[in-house]
């Protein structure tokens, strides 16, 4: 599987210094293909969001990572491993705000150092025709700049097509 991918706030950098968990991240996506419709999608014979999950929880990652005991409505990151939380976020753009929450709630509470949203990569959304309420790499990128003044966590955004 091919990626494009954005740092936001030198969280690559933070990644590097974490080097084999980053290497880790990159190899389980390059080692997986995904084809698939948005028609194949829809009906749920293809769950790309799974797929993706179950090669990370194959490297040992935890998955439904309880993010903090103190809130009221419980809240899981999808992926977590040595203060790096992923969400794979496939379904709606709105989303994407929970994630940015669900990362500053880890980051007050000292859990990550980095967080990691995998969405997909704008070039799939025109090859396959999805939908315009998916999320996309650029949107995160949007979404990010202007909530740069009160956003402080790294995040890490992976793209792919």
């Amino acid at each position: 599987m091919e990626f494009n991918k954005y740092s936001y706030r030198q969280a690559e950098i933070i990644l590097n210094s974490k080097f084999m968990l980053k290497e880790e991240i990159t190899k389980a996506l390059d080692s997986l293909s995904i084809r698939h419709s948005e028609r194949e999608i829809r009906r749920g014979s293809i769950d790309p969001h799974k797929i993706i999950q179950d090669a990370f929880i194959k490297k040992g990652w935890s998955d439904e990572f309880l993010i903090s005991a103190m809130t009221k409505k419980k809240q899981y990151f999808d992926l977590y491993k040595d203060r790096v939380a992923i969400e794979i976020e496939f379904s709606r753009s709105e989303n994407l705000y929970r994630d940015y929450l669900r990362f500053i709630l880890a980051h007050n509470e000292d859990k990550i150092d980095v967080g990691v949203i995998i969405t997909l990569d704008r070039k799939v959304k025109t090859k396959y025709k999805y939908s315009a309420v998916r999320p996309d790499i650029q949107y995160a990128i949007d979404d990010l700049t202007w909530l740069r003044p009160i956003l402080g966590v790294p995040i890490w955004v992976i793209g792919i097509y």
